[in-house]
């Protein structure tokens, strides 16, 4: 603990650290600004512990809205991991929605940009399946404003199977589709982080 600070699990398994977290974070959210400048409205589709919140709001937008299934992830990540979230969540641009993503995304229309920070994709498919995916980038795509910006993490480097359909499903409704590879030191691999516009 004294070498990566506080660290999330879910469901027993590893999220985030404080000593790497800035790397996730920014991975997510600078790429968002550096293809629109005047991104205004922004939407985080999970993201509890308020990591990639927090960057957010490092930028001049207006409004940053963060869907999240469960408030218990919010109120604990606040408690115990206020280095994290700083004082996001205070922020008067956040309006923070205690729901289902898949759901609140279907009601959403001209946003300039949303991250998707939900569960590893592997668990994702586990859950819901191709399906799922498929469903979910549409939903994104019709929430977009034209030029509208998504980011996502997609997994492993080493998940190629995985990365090649996630590239596949994106291509079908965005254009200019790219991956990067970021190291995350307390996950010991290249994180892949994906990005596409409308």
């Amino acid at each position: 603990l004294e070498v990566v600070g506080k660290v999330l699990f879910l469901d027993n398994d590893f999220q985030i650290c404080e000593s790497d977290t800035v790397i996730y974070d920014k991975a997510m959210v600078d790429p968002i600004f550096e293809m629109n400048k005047d991104a205004k409205r922004v939407m985080i589709l999970g993201g509890g512990d308020g990591g990639v919140l927090r960057e957010v709001l490092t930028h001049p937008v207006e409004e940053a809205i963060m869907v999240e299934l469960d408030k218990e992830v919010v109120d604990i990540c606040k408690q115990y991991l206020p280095d994290i979230c700083k004082n996001a969540f205070k922020d008067n641009r956040t309006k923070l929605i205690i729901d289902d993503a898949g759901k609140v995304i279907k009601q959403e229309r001209n946003l300039d940009a949303i991250i998707s920070d939900l569960t590893d994709p592997e668990k994702m498919l586990e859950f819901g399946g191709v399906e799922f995916y498929e469903q979910l980038f549409l939903d994104i795509k019709n929430a977009l404003a034209d030029n509208g910006i998504l980011t996502l993490q997609v997994g492993s480097h080493y998940e190629h199977e995985m990365v090649h359909m996630i590239e596949t499903m994106l291509k079908k409704h965005f254009k200019e589709v790219s991956f990067r590879p970021v190291f995350i030191p307390s996950y010991v691999e290249p994180w892949i982080f994906g990005y596409a516009r409308k």
